[in-house]
């Protein structure tokens, strides 16, 4: 599926879903999230998430954690991905 058409059924901006798929994150996709854009991203980079964007992955820090070091950059995007067509 092109680019654009994920965009359209995450309910995000083309630009921030084409940042997203290479790491980035935009205001339409933490808007969509419901949380901050600077939470999202430090996941992505670190794989440590602040406690709210463990609470809104719906796990405990730690858990949140140890998912992210074990997925990988890529894989921690994936997540992101997965819970914006979930929505």
């Amino acid at each position: 599926m092109m680019v654009a058409g994920i965009a359209s059924i995450m309910h995000v901006t083309f630009a921030d879903a084409q940042g997203l798929l290479n790491g980035f994150v935009g205001m339409s996709v933490a808007n969509a999230l419901g949380v901050d854009a600077h939470h999202i991203q430090s996941w992505i980079d670190t794989g440590v998430p602040a406690p709210i964007f463990a609470d809104r992955l719906r796990m405990e820090t730690e858990t949140a954690e140890d998912i992210g070091m074990r997925l990988g950059k890529k894989g921690r995007i994936g997540i992101i991905v997965g819970m914006l067509l979930d929505r």
